[in-house]
């Protein structure tokens, strides 16, 4: 570098510098008005609501004590019990939307009644309503009275 440069890079950090130590500390008063309020931010942990279920956790959630998972025999017409529904209640709106592979398997991700949820095999959403098969393209849900009713996987575009 020449000797020129030098000098006047040295002169130039010397005004900053000086320009810098005259500004003067303003009082409170005379600065300009914030562009966030600080009084109007939340402080504190944010208050949330309790989880319903973990979708990684091994166990099958809350609602296995409702409707134990379908396997082997279904309850027949008129059955009675945790694994039949009321007939006056009304069929879900299911929508089979996608499916991740875990190592326990497929899980679905399942829109019920406009509530995404994720299902395994074998997994009861709602008493009298489970899961009795799941594949990549198909999903079976056994509904009341054991009836079984196929939903194919839904596009993108539908």
């Amino acid at each position: 570098m020449s000797s020129k440069r030098i000098v006047g890079m040295a002169v130039l950090v010397l005004a900053a510098a000086a320009a810098w130590s005259a500004v003067e500390e303003r009082p409170a008063s005379e600065r300009p008005a914030r562009l966030v309020r600080l009084d109007l931010l939340r402080t504190g942990e944010p208050k949330l609501l309790p989880e319903r279920r973990n979708i990684f956790a091994e166990g099958r959630g809350e609602l296995e004590a409702v409707v134990p998972p379908v396997r082997g025999r279904r309850p027949g017409p008129g059955a009675s019990g945790p694994g039949a529904a009321e007939p006056s209640a009304p069929q879900p709106d299911i929508r089979y939307i996608g499916w991740v592979v875990s190592p326990r398997g497929i899980i679905g991700l399942v829109l019920v009644d406009g509530s995404a949820q994720s299902l395994t095999a074998g997994e009861a959403f709602r008493p009298g309503y489970a899961v009795s098969r799941l594949t990549r393209a198909e999903l079976d849900i056994t509904g009341p009275g054991g009836v079984v009713k196929t939903y194919s996987l839904q596009g993108e575009d539908e």
